[in-house]
């Protein structure tokens, strides 16, 4: 919807004078208006102990996924890039909640397993892909050890018991997949609703790196003073990175990442 025009643009070669939506409104998107009223008055909730839990599995480099034959031996398999600039995204973000991020082979999916249900706060900066035939199956990637990598997959979310305030996905196709009539798009970020979380951010397209870090930095700092509105934090994350950026404003880098569900501010 960010990039939406309210009129037509008095020179469509010049993405600096478009009239793009989020240049008058911020959106906020929901599944349904049943899960409007559980997200924003939950009852009987758990309160996660800890706040930050950041993770970046292809901070320093790439890593094949982890396959095995029915001996057992590992093969190697496809190969995902490394994330350049995922492990400055989680290192910021971690400086300014005060803790520690996981990277590389710390960032493993048995470690997002134990740890995810005790923290208020999930950020994600790895590779993923969705899954337009069955929801189910779009996958995110974490580290399996040894210069690997094993996917977990959304209907692997659903048995989890996360009380997130906020889940961000940063990493591609997050939040599209399989669209079912009368429920919607069944996507990566709706699996995590399903487990408990409030509010999710995930992305809508194959977004690019450096682009997604710099948006997802400044929405956390703008969240992390506990005031502002997370629909109204990525809104102007957003803004401040078409100011700031000339030469990157086609929506292809800004408008990615949207803001699904519970919108209150965060306790840091």
């Amino acid at each position: 919807f960010d990039a939406l025009l309210t009129e037509r643009p008095a020179d469509i070669h010049n993405f600096n004078t478009h009239p793009f939506l989020i240049k008058k409104y911020r959106t906020s998107l929901h599944y349904s208006g049943t899960l409007i009223r559980r997200l924003h008055y939950p009852t009987r909730r758990l309160k996660a102990p800890n706040s930050l839990l950041a993770m970046a599995p292809f901070a320093q480099s790439g890593l094949s996924l982890k396959t095995s034959d029915i001996s057992g031996i590992q093969r190697g398999g496809t190969l995902l890039d490394q994330l350049k600039y995922s492990g400055p995204e989680v290192d910021s973000v971690a400086k300014w909640w005060k803790v520690s991020p996981l990277r590389d082979t710390n960032a493993s999916v048995e470690a997002f397993l134990r740890l995810a249900p005790l923290h208020r706060i999930l950020l994600l900066s790895t590779h993923a892909a969705s899954n337009s035939d069955d929801g189910k199956l779009g996958w995110l990637a974490l580290s399996a050890g040894n210069g690997q990598f094993v996917k977990i997959y959304a209907h692997e979310i659903y048995g989890l018991e996360l009380p997130a305030d906020l889940v961000v996905l940063s990493a591609c196709e997050t939040g599209i997949g399989q669209t079912v009539r009368g429920e919607g798009v069944i996507s990566f970020a709706r699996a995590f609703f399903v487990a408990g979380a409030l509010g999710v951010a995930p992305t809508l397209w194959s977004v690019e790196d450096e682009s997604t870090k710099d948006v997802t930095t400044s929405f956390f700092k703008l969240l992390n003073d506990g005031k502002i509105k997370k629909d109204a934090a990525l809104h102007q994350a957003k803004r401040d990175f078409i100011d700031a950026n000339p030469l990157k404003n086609h929506p292809y880098f800004w408008a990615g990442m949207t803001m699904i569900g519970n919108t209150t501010p965060l306790q840091p």
